[in-house]
């Protein structure tokens, strides 16, 4: 697949290696914390052997914010937060915690 540029033949892409690769050839997912992929993401199967051995431990820390943001603004001088929903609802997040 690498190789081969075929019309109609969806091509993807490995997230670890960037080679394109076919749906047969990349059947594993993993997670990449150091590239930024938290969650699992398309791997190629030469990747996925490789990335066996890495730590996956996640670097993000995840806040459910429980509304959909259509607006945010950061105060870091303040070390604030603020969202508004689609729902209108207006909330300030205190996040020195994440900025230590």
């Amino acid at each position: 697949m690498m190789d081969q540029r075929q019309l109609g033949l969806r091509q993807h892409h490995c997230r670890f290696c960037g080679r394109a690769v076919c749906d047969r050839c990349s059947t594993g997912r993993a997670s990449i914390p150091v590239m930024g992929f938290e969650f699992d993401v398309r791997v190629c199967d030469p990747c996925l052997v490789e990335l066996k051995d890495m730590d996956h431990t996640p670097m993000a820390v995840f806040h459910d914010a429980k509304h959909s943001v259509v607006f945010m603004s950061l105060d870091e001088a303040r070390q604030r937060l603020l969202t508004v929903g689609q729902d209108r609802l207006i909330k300030v997040w205190d996040i020195s915690a994440l900025l230590e």
